[in-house]
């Protein structure tokens, strides 16, 4: 095992969260290699300094004047989000394509094309003087 491995490990076996067999092998590195070896009671008088010192009283106001000094995020309106602007351009579109559509039928039926032009259909589809069938009957 690298010394730099054994550096990883040293942490996790001292806070039982290293494999056994890991454990075993850091181990054999720690009764071979010195420098590991300091490092690990380095860690492990570290850990147990940590664990002994009791927890301080820390004074009422310094909670909030921790608060207070915080950085305040910017508030982002809902307005604002692109979201929102995605779905009001969605809307205009299909509004607009609605009324142009509405706005065309109601032109086309009042412009009296469309009763013309049925009344010239059904006028070509008679037979008399004008069909093409008196001309090939002659």
């Amino acid at each position: 095992m690298r010394c730099r491995t054994a550096e990883r490990y040293i942490s996790l076996k001292l806070d039982n969260e290293l494999a056994p067999k890991y454990a075993h092998k850091l181990d054999q590195h720690l009764a071979c290699c010195i420098s590991c070896k300091h490092i690990f009671e380095e860690t492990k008088s570290l850990q147990n300094m940590l664990k002994q010192k009791e927890n301080e009283e820390y004074p009422s106001w310094m909670h909030q004047r921790i608060m207070h000094n915080l950085p305040t995020p910017k508030r982002r309106i809902w307005l604002q989000k692109p979201v929102f602007s995605y779905a009001t351009t969605g809307m205009a579109v299909a509004l607009s394509l609605y009324m142009g559509i509405m706005v065309g039928v109601h032109g086309f039926q009042e412009s009296g094309y469309l009763s013309s032009n049925l009344q010239t259909e059904a006028s070509q589809l008679r037979f008399g003087e004008n069909s093409l069938m008196e001309l090939y009957d002659e």
